[in-house]
């Protein structure tokens, strides 16, 4: 249900500021929301792998 709620979310606490927030989710969900994708369903997003790499290899993973 992530996939379907968390831009929502974003949205609602962009008006409604709280002090901490925890989020938690698959891997691959997680990936797609620092992607920048606020709707996470993997028919409405897609990981760019590409950019994770770069990513990955900009904090010293290789592979």
């Amino acid at each position: 249900d992530m996939g379907d709620f968390v831009g929502g979310m974003l949205k609602y606490l962009r008006r409604h500021p709280v002090p901490r927030l925890t989020i938690a989710g698959g891997f691959g969900k997680m990936v797609k929301l620092a992607q920048g994708h606020g709707d996470l369903h993997s028919a409405r997003s897609q990981v760019d792998f590409g950019r994770l790499a770069s990513m990955a290899g900009d904090h010293g993973l290789d592979g």
